[in-house]
């Protein structure tokens, strides 16, 4: 029996996807390294292009490489607090905060995600049916130890800023959710967030798929997004 190919071009987060062997399936994961310069990857664009160009209709290719702008922007806290309204009226954030209509921070990812050039390249180079991962959500409850945690977050110091309140954090992994949706669906890549069942009843990620920082997910999550990407390759859904 021929087996599919499952090739997952990822990131820091396909890191907690299982590399056991899957029946019917051929697995490759790789860590896609979208600059010359960059610390961490182990493909080339142009190496995941060649890639991506030998597999066949049968086949899935898998993304993970949008979607962080909701931790970039409001994992911490900025200099001068703000809030979001969104479209029903509620408004997120700190009480003082200066407030953003949630049609500005939409524009904002839209306008990042129109100028990614790895998504498309990848896409027009391939037969195979696409489905791109977003991140996981936010945690709720980001553990005490990483509160007080030295280092930075993208040049911003984690002990000095502090973590932004959770319902400003969530809102904009839901705005980011679904500026990427509609973003995919016009390259005809099929967008999938996460696993029901590694969510809280509110949507943010449950404790039980806390990995050991403040933004990944675990293996545990990672078994459970695993399964389900299998199940959308089966699906043949966006072919």
């Amino acid at each position: 029996m021929t087996k599919s190919k499952l090739l997952i071009l990822g990131n820091s987060h396909s890191e907690a996807l299982p590399r056991d062997p899957i029946d019917g399936y051929d697995l490759e994961i790789h860590w896609l390294k979208t600059k010359d310069n960059a610390k961490f990857g182990t493909m080339t664009l142009p190496e995941a292009r060649e890639k991506a160009a030998s597999l066949t209709a049968n086949d899935t290719l898998v993304l993970m490489h949008l979607g962080a702008l909701h931790n970039i922007y409001g994992l911490l806290n900025h200099d001068v607090p703000y809030g979001v309204l969104l479209d029903d009226g509620t408004r997120v954030g700190p009480e003082d905060a200066q407030i953003i209509p949630v049609s500005s921070i939409r524009a904002v990812f839209q306008n990042k995600f129109e100028s990614d050039k790895v998504v498309p390249a990848i896409k027009e180079a391939t037969r195979a049916q696409v489905v791109h991962v977003m991140p996981p959500p936010p945690k709720e409850e980001i553990p005490e130890r990483f509160r007080n945690k030295g280092g930075d977050y993208h040049g911003r110091g984690i002990a000095e800023f502090g973590f932004a309140p959770a319902d400003l954090r969530l809102a904009l992994w839901r705005i980011e959710e679904s500026a990427l949706s509609s973003f995919l669906g016009k390259l005809g890549i099929m967008h999938y967030a996460a696993p029901a069942e590694t969510l809280t009843a509110t949507g943010f990620l449950a404790p039980d798929f806390y990995a050991n920082d403040a933004t990944h997910a675990n293996a545990a999550f990672g078994k459970q997004l695993m399964d389900a990407i299998v199940r959308l390759s089966k699906s043949r859904a966006y072919i």
